[in-house]
């Protein structure tokens, strides 16, 4: 496998001990605390870190429209369906 075709989803499956490190965090460039680097903290105490490679079906962020006709089109279930929207929904770009 090649790693340079691989992603960070940002799914993160973490323990209350991620909370011990972001208090310890200062806000970056952007001013914002950024998980990796309470992920490296975690991995500098010598603590563990697992991963999984998605093989399935991955869609990133998008627009609601655009994900859920790319998901439709790929589901055979959905096939010949309209997306219907009760009254008062409001979609904004």
């Amino acid at each position: 496998m090649n790693i340079l075709n691989l992603s960070i989803t940002g799914i993160y499956f973490l323990t209350p001990k991620i909370f011990q490190k972001i208090k310890k965090l200062q806000p970056s460039w952007r001013n914002e605390l950024e998980i990796v680097d309470a992920l490296q903290m975690i991995l500098d105490s010598k603590g563990q870190i697992n991963y999984d490679i998605i093989t399935d079906f991955w869609k990133d962020t998008g627009s609601i429209i655009s994900n859920n006709s790319e998901i439709f089109s790929k589901n055979e279930n959905s096939k010949n369906k309209k997306l219907l929207l009760g009254e008062g929904t409001k979609i904004t770009f």
